[in-house]
Parts: C-alpha cells; sequence; structure tokens
C-alpha cells in the first residue's frame, strides 16, 4: 500500500483591485490559485463562487479556502471592501430665476461639500463650494461627488439675465414755450 500525504495549499493571498467602489460598480478578488477556490463573504460561502476571480458588488469581508487533493489551506486575511453609496441626485435653490445683467443669484448646492457647477453642460472652473454666484444667463446643473461616487446630474436650472434698457434720451419739440 502506497500512502501519499498530500502538502496543505499555502494560505492564499487575495489581491484586489480596489477596496473601495461604488454602489452599483465592482471590483474583482483573485487568487493565486487555479483552481479549488471557494469565496467567503462575512464568515459564509458564496455560492457558485469557486472560479481564480470574484467579483464583488457588496461591502463587506472577502476570505478564500483553496482545496487541492481534499486539503483545504488555511482562511486568508479578510479583505474589507466598502461599496459607497452613489449621492442622492441635488437639487439646486436659487434666490432668484431671473435678475438683471451686472447683477447676480446664488445657487446653493445641499452638499456641504464634494461640488462641481456646470454652466450649459460644462464645468465651471473651480466652481465647487456651496454656493455658486452666478452673472450670465444659462442653464447650470450639479454634480455631487462624495467617496468617488459622483451622483447624478441635477435637473437644468434655466437662469436669465435681462439687458438693463439703454438710457433714454428725451427728445423735446421745444425747450422754450408759452
Amino acid at each position: 500500500v502506497i500512502l501519499i500525504a498530500h502538502p496543505i495549499p499555502a494560505t492564499p493571498e487575495i489581491t484586489v483591485s480596489q477596496k473601495e467602489f461604488c454602489e452599483g460598480s465592482s471590483t474583482t478578488l483573485t487568487s493565486p490559485a487555479a483552481t479549488g477556490n471557494q469565496w467567503y463573504k462575512d464568515g459564509n460561502p458564496i455560492q457558485d463562487a469557486n472560479q481564480q476571480t470574484y467579483i464583488a458588488t457588496e461591502s463587506g469581508k472577502y476570505t478564500l479556502v483553496v482545496t487541492l487533493n481534499n486539503c483545504s489551506s488555511l482562511v486568508s486575511d479578510a479583505l474589507v471592501l466598502i461599496a459607497h453609496p452613489i449621492p442622492a441626485t441635488p437639487e439646486i435653490t436659487v434666490s432668484q430665476k431671473e435678475f438683471c445683467e451686472g447683477s447676480s443669484t446664488t445657487l446653493t448646492s445641499p452638499a456641504a461639500t464634494g461640488n462641481q457647477w456646470y454652466k450649459d453642460g460644462n464645468p465651471i472652473q473651480d466652481a465647487n463650494q456651496q454656493t455658486y454666484i452666478a452673472t450670465e444667463s444659462g442653464k447650470y446643473t450639479l454634480v455631487v461627488t462624495i467617496n468617488n461616487c459622483a451622483s447624478l446630474v441635477s435637473d437644468a436650472l434655466v437662469l436669465i439675465a435681462h439687458p438693463i434698457p439703454a438710457t433714454p434720451e428725451i427728445t423735446v419739440s421745444q425747450k422754450e414755450f408759452c
């Protein structure tokens, strides 16, 4: 009788494309072993997750066990993944939608940070504060980014800067009369 003592596979080390990502997105976990993989999330085996790579779409603690010749490795170190929520679509508030040229109106974001203001679909340079002072007509929108996750674009807010009428010139038929 020949007995074969198979070695226990080395404890696997998981590699990951990114530990933090946005909800609705994913990250790829990779095992050093081509076969015999079983992926776990929060200590529970993930059904049908036995390939060399696993596409994770949720936050959690991910681990891996590799089994070769019916011998299982120790459980890998836990890899903590964070799926950050996408910020809510911002709703712009405005002091007034119509104003006179040479004047302005204030646009306000619901978010204190992570703002990017746009005019006519183009980002406004250095316009990343909670408020933006608009001095021109146009369609203004806003995107809020938190933890590298961007919101959907806000509804467009149409502003109108009315021209100031020309200074009137009075004409008179005669400057002196009885």
